[in-house]
């Protein structure tokens, strides 16, 4: 082959992006009906082992139409009141949700901006594949904070027939197709739902 034609192969292969799993784990909750909050994300990829980003910052408000606003002392003492009638019977989540919601709004420094998410999803120049835990709700905060195009994939980590036996699966968002379906083993635990850590720590036993 021609040298001057193979560096250019070459070169080309280099320049190439490559794909990288950004996966994303939203805190959110509803507002006056069609608003969302985003309260807060955690953010890790496969080209930076192990490193997890915590997204902090005021809470915004997202509207259907596009329209973005910071939380103000009203709207979270209108939604804290709320949550306290929507999880009543549920205190642990409640807890979990309000800690959450009252370390956003006392935060100083904030990288809960789309210009930060935008920034992580384009590092390196790479084709950024989302991986997401909440389905629709999720996709939905993406969708409101403008990010429409980029491959969307699902995991769930479920109790299929209810007998203790999990399973991993990875679907396509946009088609619903199964990508990934594996076999996480039998594990005994309340729900038919893993956490994204119970998921981590089988995943991670199955390799062994």
């Amino acid at each position: 082959m021609d040298r001057g034609i193979h560096q250019t192969m070459q070169q080309n292969n280099k320049q190439k992006p490559k794909n990288k799993i950004i996966i994303i784990d939203f805190e959110f909750c509803n507002y006056q009906r069609t608003d969302l909050i985003f309260i807060s994300a955690a953010i890790s990829q496969t080209h930076v082992k192990s490193e997890i980003i915590r997204l902090r910052g005021r809470p915004l408000i997202m509207s259907p139409n596009g329209r973005i606003r910071l939380m103000n002392n009203y709207s979270y003492i209108k939604t804290r009141d709320l949550l306290l009638k929507i999880f009543e019977k549920k205190p642990d989540q409640l807890q979990v949700i309000l800690n959450e919601l009252h370390l956003a709004m006392k935060s100083k420094t904030s990288n809960l901006t789309t210009s930060f998410l935008k920034n992580y999803l384009d590092f390196n120049n790479q084709n950024a594949i989302i991986l997401l835990r909440n389905g629709n709700s999720d996709k939905n905060i993406l969708q409101r904070l403008g990010f429409n195009t980029n491959i969307m994939l699902i995991m769930t980590a479920y109790d299929t027939d209810n007998n203790r036996v999990f399973y991993l699966k990875l679907i396509y968002f946009k088609s619903n197709e199964i990508i990934l379906n594996h076999k996480l083993g039998y594990i005994i635990k309340n729900g038919r739902f893993l956490s994204l850590k119970e998921t981590h720590d089988s995943i991670c036993k199955t390799m062994i």
